[in-house]
């Protein structure tokens, strides 16, 4: 709530797990400010893509403003969604999205599968 600036405004949340294959390869969590993106989850079902939903709702762009990535042990709820062995790992990325005036606009969590991913994080050059 506090990285959002929700000051007692609704959220939205909205779960997804993705897949590649049919094998699973990641579970999100994302919180919106909901008053930003209303109808969000019936854009996200026909669009098939978050950006695909924030464009049918007007949001033509948004800047990642922080990104923390680290590593744990998957929960059992984790490991079964993602159809992992326990003790496996998963890479938890934590990001913050915010409309180009800075205004916050996501706050999501997702949890990947650490043996079918490879994150490559790339920073635009200043200037």
């Amino acid at each position: 709530a506090e990285r959002l600036r929700l000051a007692g405004r609704p959220a939205l949340r909205l779960e997804s797990i993705r897949s590649v294959n049919g094998v699973p390869i990641s579970r999100g969590t994302q919180w919106y400010v909901a008053e930003l993106v209303p109808s969000l989850p019936e854009h996200f079902t026909a669009e098939g893509t978050i950006t695909g939903a924030l464009r049918a709702l007007g949001i033509k762009d948004y800047v990642r403003v922080s990104t923390t990535v680290g590593g744990r042990h998957a929960t059992a709820e984790e490991a079964e969604e993602l159809v992992l062995p326990a003790g496996s790992v998963v890479l938890v990325v934590r990001a913050l999205d915010a409309l180009p005036d800075g205004t916050p606009l996501q706050l999501g969590v997702t949890r990947f599968a650490a043996s079918r991913v490879e994150l490559d994080v790339e920073h635009s050059a200043l200037g």
